[in-house]
């Protein structure tokens, strides 16, 4: 079992994602101190926001301690990332660059089930450019148990 925490990033929708970065280097410290295996910081986003929002590498890696083996991730919201019925793949490398120059290891990908087709590309774009990527299918509890299966398998066939 892993232990994810997300405050950062979910606490940013009552901050604008802008925090003090006092607080933050405290609060990622204490769970790095206490066992967290994997934080998440925030988006990358191309909407406005906070710094948080936009999880910039070059301003989390100014935050970071790197005598750690805590795993950083960001999270993306794949709506932000299609035109249409396509991925904006422009888009995401202005967003997200490679994983060898990023401070980020994980990417966790959150989707609405009418967005499989174009997470799977998506997920399989992040992968290539060296990252882990997690998907987390949104208002899963509003979901029929066949419709999270047929998710689930349509998944796992790539």
């Amino acid at each position: 079992m892993k232990i994810l925490d997300c405050t950062l990033r979910d606490g940013g929708y009552y901050t604008n994602w802008d925090f003090p970065i006092p607080l933050v280097k405290s609060m990622v410290a204490s769970l790095i101190r206490n066992g967290v295996d994997i934080i998440e910081l925030g988006y990358k986003s191309p909407k406005k926001g906070g710094p948080f929002r936009k999880c910039n590498d070059g301003f989390i890696s100014d935050l970071l301690d790197y005598t750690h083996d805590t795993d950083i991730a960001f999270m993306i919201d794949a709506k932000d990332f299609i035109s249409g019925e396509s991925v904006n793949y422009s888009l995401l490398d202005d967003c997200i660059k490679n994983r060898k120059s990023s401070p980020f290891s994980i990417c966790r990908l959150a989707i609405k089930i009418d967005e499989v087709r174009q997470a799977k590309q998506i997920a399989k774009y992040l992968f290539d450019k060296g990252y882990k990527v997690f998907i987390n299918l949104m208002c899963i509890s509003l979901l029929k148990e066949s419709q999270i299966a047929l998710f689930v398998t349509e998944l796992k066939d790539n």
